[in-house]
């Protein structure tokens, strides 16, 4: 009766101890998952991020390419008025120039 008793303690002490193991994996069990969760959650954080920041890349060369591009008809404008107002000024000096030598051959022929 005595051995039976010890017996039936050492196999509640085997339980409770297999018990508590077993919690102890289902505690571990859930903890694990929850950092894969906040893992996923924090890949998707960093993934979405990512693409903003491209996004924003891509505005910003966007905008730095249609300044150079304004930059570049300006110049291009500049250098076409500067090119016409020295084309009038030959113009106007060949036709001085003109002028005065066709009055300087009249003279001689006077």
């Amino acid at each position: 009766r005595e051995e039976a008793k010890m017996i039936q303690i050492a196999k509640d002490e085997i339980a409770a101890e297999a018990q508590k193991q077993k919690k102890m994996l289902e505690v571990s069990k859930q903890y694990m998952e929850k950092i894969k969760k906040e893992n996923e959650i924090n890949k998707q954080l960093i993934a979405e991020q990512r693409i903003r920041a491209q996004e924003e890349e891509k505005k910003l060369q966007e905008e730095a390419n249609r300044r150079l591009d304004e930059q570049e008809r300006k110049r291009i404008e500049t250098f076409n008025r500067m090119k016409q107002k020295s084309s009038n000024n030959q113009k106007m000096y060949l036709e001085a120039n003109k002028e005065k030598m066709l009055q300087e051959k009249e003279d001689e022929e006077r």
